[in-house]
């Protein structure tokens, strides 16, 4: 474009002024004529018919100029007939197929149209580019007045430099270029721009998500965006694991105050707890024929063996957690627990279904603590199914674990509380400690194993137990 304005351009001018030059010279010289032999024919012969002496005039001047001036095609336009004549080739390239004279006549007053009404109606010499089926001219119109009257159109016409159709072409396949490669770039630009504020607005969305919840990671994207995702993701990852830990310790902090007080009020309970105790032993035989003392000495009897359990409870919970790491069979332990609870879960109405691994790996723990956990589960699960159901014990292999997944078809947890039920003295049932599940994490977790839960309500709960094995 820079090259068209400086010097195209440039060479353009020059070659259009030349040729107006020499055109101009032609058509006034051509024009002085006709109109000069019209005026003194009119002026002999006043009847003579004014078109015909037109043509007549313009066919006389043109024979020595078109001798001398190859290349140049010359019109005549009489408005009277509203017709042209003309006289003279741009070049001797014909249309393909040729044409005949009537289409030649026709075609070449399509091209100069424009240029014979300009000088029609404004009366004045017109200079204008013109243009063929295949190339470039340029003309020049001078109307011929005949008694102050307008009564035709005389022009010349030669064909432009190829220097000025080929770069008249070129800047026409320029411009298509250059508008072609802008619409592109418009497009591209556009298009790049929509796509980084979609990004832009899915990370934004996505940091609102985080700001919620860390475990909310970022969608994945390509590109510079799918990298500033990622290093997002991994920072929330990072915070959310700092959280986590920093959560355990305070809740490994929180258990270790709230164990050491809880073992120090056990102590002090057991002490008048001895003494009451010890009352009602030595009352029970001096009340055995008073019916009405006897029933409230049972009755104090059963509050004092509730009040030792919880008391036990509490001094396991408070109690540093000591296990012995012997290697066993879990699969043993299951049928251990079992047994020693299928009266109860008969007397239930539990069905049991036991399913077990023939590959489970042997673990390494302390068996009695462990029987303690799996039998508080099991009477967890008797008492969420009340009126009966199905009890599953099933073990299996985790990923260089051996698990054990106690699963009922009891009432289930309410999702606001499956966060609650290992925390210390929480419980939903009545009389509860809230200690029990508390206290079997806690054993599970000693032994380098984790306890999760699934549950969705009205369709049961399943808890379950994975270890580390031991090869």
């Amino acid at each position: 474009m820079a090259f068209d304005i400086a010097y195209i351009s440039k060479t353009d001018d020059v070659l259009v002024q030349d040729l107006e030059t020499k055109l101009t010279r032609i058509v006034d010289r051509m024009s002085s004529q006709i109109q000069n032999q019209v005026e003194e024919q009119l002026e002999e012969r006043p009847e003579v018919n004014l078109s015909q002496t037109l043509v007549n005039a313009f066919e006389d001047a043109t024979e020595p100029i078109l001798d001398i001036n190859k290349g140049v095609r010359i019109g005549l336009y009489v408005v009277q007939q509203d017709e042209i004549y003309i006289r003279g080739y741009l070049h001797d390239n014909r249309p393909p197929g040729g044409e005949s004279p009537n289409t030649r006549e026709q075609r070449i007053y399509n091209e100069t149209a424009a240029g014979i009404k300009a000088a029609v109606a404004g009366g004045l010499p017109i200079s204008k580019l013109g243009k063929t089926w295949d190339d470039r001219f340029l003309e020049y119109l001078v109307p011929i007045n005949v008694d102050s009257k307008l009564v035709a159109v005389v022009w010349a016409q030669e064909r432009m430099h190829p220097v000025f159709a080929q770069s008249a072409k070129a800047r026409q396949i320029l411009l298509v270029f250059t508008l072609i490669v802008f619409g592109f770039g418009v497009g591209a630009t556009i298009f790049s721009v929509l796509s980084w504020v979609k990004k832009v607005s899915r990370i934004k969305d996505g940091l609102m998500s985080l700001e919620k919840d860390l475990n909310n990671s970022l969608p994945d994207m390509s590109g510079e965006m799918g990298q500033i995702t990622k290093a997002i993701n991994r920072m929330a990852a990072n915070l959310s694991e700092k959280e986590h830990m920093a959560e355990q310790l305070r809740r490994s902090e929180y258990l270790s105050e709230l164990g050491r007080f809880v073992t120090d009020i056990a102590h002090e309970l057991r002490s008048p707890v001895s003494i009451i105790q010890t009352t009602v032993d030595l009352m029970e035989p001096r009340v055995k024929n008073q019916s009405d003392l006897k029933e409230c000495v049972e009755m104090i009897q059963k509050q004092l063996d509730r009040h030792s359990r919880l008391t036990t409870e509490l001094l396991n919970f408070g109690s540093p957690t000591q296990v012995k790491m012997d290697p066993f069979d879990l699969r043993e332990l299951v049928r251990t627990v079992t047994a020693q609870t299928e009266q109860l879960l008969r007397k239930s109405n539990i069905e049991l279904k036991v399913v077990t691994s023939n590959i489970l790996p042997n673990i390494r723990g302390d068996q009695e603590k462990l029987t303690q956990t799996f039998i508080n589960l099991i009477i967890n699960a008797i008492q969420a199914m009340p009126k009966g159901g199905t009890l599953t014990i099933e073990t299996f292999v985790g990923e260089n674990t051996a698990c054990v997944a106690f699963s009922d078809t009891g009432e289930g947890i309410k999702p606001e509380d499956i966060s609650k039920i290992f925390q210390p003295f929480f419980s939903k049932k009545a009389g509860g400690s809230g200690l029990g599940l508390a206290i079997s994490k806690k054993i599970v977790e000693s032994h380098g194993g984790t306890m999760q839960v699934e549950s969705i309500p009205g369709n049961g709960a399943k808890f379950t137990l994975c270890f580390p094995d031991y090869q």
